[in-house]
């Protein structure tokens, strides 16, 4: 396989993965009721893209050393140390120091552009989570089991910067479902339906809508 032919199949895999985590969203939040436990299913699945994120950011990593290693002008980069003077995070410094200096500037510029995506989604995500739990407890009533874990699945699996765009369509999903029951005669609304709406509105148009929002300098 060429190198252009894996880096579109490297670009492909988070779309197939996201769609593989909606079709599975999808159908235990249907078979809520047959499953003991929903809300720890959704958080395997969460955990486990989480698992996917550090494989993909790994095999990006690797990709990106290889495509390097092979052109005489880039494999200096690749031989070159990190400028002292560079502002490295402390815990990214300390990361760094594990390997051989002439590594630097390849390990730093992959944890700009493969790594802290993952780290952005993750806590932006889990903060969500947080969000939805806290507001569980005051509004139980806008909550049926697992939902809130739910949200936390499909906010990390959007990964950076689809997450925002995620939680934005979680807002405005609310109206859209809340009108449709209102329609078919039913007073509340849980958030199920909003996200599991909000993941697909996500995975369609997400890349079109954070440029479109003006969300690209999120775009690591």
């Amino acid at each position: 396989m060429s190198l252009e032919s894996l880096s579109q199949a490297l670009l492909l895999m988070p779309y197939v993965w996201q769609g593989g985590v909606f079709l599975a969203a999808l159908y235990i939040f249907r078979k809520r009721s047959v499953f003991a436990d929903p809300a720890a299913r959704f958080k395997k699945l969460a955990w486990a893209t989480g698992g996917f994120w550090v494989f993909y950011a790994l095999t990006l990593t690797v990709f990106q050393y290889y495509s390097w290693l092979a052109n005489s002008f880039s494999e200096i980069l690749l031989r070159s140390p990190l400028d002292p003077t560079a502002p490295v995070p402390a815990p990214i410094k300390w990361f760094l120091d594990l390997f051989p200096e002439n590594f630097g500037y390849f390990l730093f510029y992959s944890y700009g552009r493969f790594w802290l995506e993952i780290i952005l989604a993750a806590i932006f995500a889990y903060v969500f989570y947080l969000f939805l739990r806290m507001l569980r407890k005051y509004r139980e009533r806008f909550f049926e089991e697992g939902e809130p874990e739910l949200g936390w699945l499909l906010a990390f699996s959007a990964g950076w910067p689809n997450v925002t765009i995620f939680v934005f369509l979680s807002f405005v999903s609310v109206v859209l479902v809340s009108g449709y029951r209102l329609v078919l005669g039913q007073r509340y609304t849980t958030l199920g339906p909003v996200f599991l709406l909000a993941s697909l509105l996500t995975l369609v148009s997400g890349f079109w809508l954070v440029s479109a929002m003006g969300l690209g300098v999120l775009r690591l």
